[in-house]
Order: C-alpha cells, then structure tokens, then sequence
C-alpha cells in the first residue's frame, strides 16, 4: 500500500488497528510460560513455591497496580500509558527470556505491571475516541485481539522451545510488542499531527473530515 493510500485511512481503522496490536501483547505474555514451565524448572531449578509465584505474579499485578495504573492514565493520558504499556511489555520479555531465576521474576513484574496498565488504557481510549454507537465494535475488536493473542501464544511456543530452546520461545512474544510500537508510533508520531480529533479521514490536504461519529 503506498503512502497515498496510507493518507487516505480512515483515522478510526488506524485506531482500530493500533487497539487489536495492543491488545494482541496483553495476554500472550503470560500464556507462554505455560507450555515450558518444564523445560525453566529443569533448567533454573525452580521450586514448587518459585513456580507458585511466577504463575500467581500476574494476579497480584491485576489487584496491586491498578490504582497506580488508574492514576498515571488519568494523570498524563491514555496515549503515555499505552507507550508505558507496549515498552513495558517489550522490556519484561526480554529480561524475563535472558537471565537466571531472578531476572525471569524480574521480568514477570515488568510485563504484569505493564499489562495492568494496558487493561486499564485500551477501554479509556475506546470511551473517549468513538461514538458510543461504535464503541461496542471497538470493544469487540478489542476483545477478540485478546483471545486471539492467547490462542497463537499457546499454539506456537511449545513448537518454538522444541525448536531453539524456551528462552527463545518466550522471547519471540516480543515481535507483537515490536509490531505495536511501529504502529502506534506513526498513529501518534510526527506524521500524524496531535491537534488532528481521533476519528477523523487523514487525507493528503485540507482538513480532517469526521467518520465513525455515529
């Protein structure tokens, strides 16, 4: 697709797309540590209490940085919590695929902590960007993005840790993040400029013309 017709997208598909990439990196994290939390025990020594807690980490995210995530999302917007979210992300799978026991617990806090920022951005952005008639779809996106990221986690790391190894496998989770930052990156960069209102055409002159309004 030529840059032309890049221009020409409606800004609520990019937001659309922006909305599955993200929500894509949102559970696929955690489902990867199940089909090798074998081969990482065999090969970190792991206890049964260590494993207990590297399974249970992400809940106690959910439950203990949700206010905190609720604030700074509020405080400095949906967009910074995004980017705190994708990089978050990033940083927690390649920390948590490249080191012994401590750095994989090190990393779980990352992306957990990430992740629950993540749940919290991705709906105040739908709430605030579309019409409500239109926020059911973008929920709906959302939601299936999630699934959807689960059930390619699950289906291709057991494959993956066969192949190269489980630090490899968990490590491949972080081309979704990749994907979501370059895509995020143009919806929110220098070629897009921020006084344009999400939900509207980006065109190649004139001003923006709603869509999605209802």
């Amino acid at each position: 697709m030529s840059g032309r017709s890049l221009a020409r997208l409606p800004a609520s598909w990019i937001l659309l797309a922006c909305i599955g990439l993200l929500a894509l990196n949102l559970r696929g994290p955690f489902v990867a540590v199940a089909p090798v939390v074998g081969l990482m025990q065999a090969e970190l020594s792991f206890s049964p209490v260590m494993l207990g807690l590297l399974t249970s980490i992400p809940v106690l995210c959910f439950s203990l940085a949700a206010p905190l995530a609720s604030l700074a999302a509020r405080k400095f917007g949906a967009e910074f919590a995004v980017t705190l979210t994708i990089l978050g992300v990033l940083a927690g799978v390649l920390v948590r695929s490249s080191g012994g026991p401590a750095l994989v617990v090190v990393g779980t806090v990352l992306i957990g902590a990430a992740i629950t920022m993540g749940n919290i951005a991705a709906p105040l952005i739908i709430r605030r960007d579309f019409a409500p008639a239109r926020q059911g779809t973008a929920m709906g996106i959302y939601t299936a993005a999630l699934n959807i990221g689960s059930f390619l986690t699950s289906v291709v790391t057991a494959p993956l840790a066969d192949l190269a190894g489980w630090r490899f496998a968990l490590g491949s989770v972080a081309v979704l993040a990749v994907a979501a930052i370059v895509v995020w990156t143009w919806r929110w960069g220098p070629a897009t400029p921020s006084w344009f209102p999400a939900g509207t055409a980006l065109t190649p002159s004139g001003p923006p013309s709603p869509v999605w309004a209802g």
